[in-house]
């Protein structure tokens, strides 16, 4: 079996689309979604 060389995070979650328009891309889409991810593994359950 071939071993398949490991993807980074950024490499992975890069590939999506953002889903924002308009003036809501003050912040780079990548990066909130990094963040929630992590967010979510530290036991975030929300955020106001």
């Amino acid at each position: 079996m071939e071993k398949q060389p490991a993807r980074s995070i950024l490499k992975h979650f890069g590939e999506l689309q953002d889903p924002r328009t308009g003036n809501a891309k003050t912040h780079i889409f990548l990066e909130i979604l990094i963040i929630a991810i992590l967010a979510v593994i530290c036991g975030a359950e929300g955020w106001s």
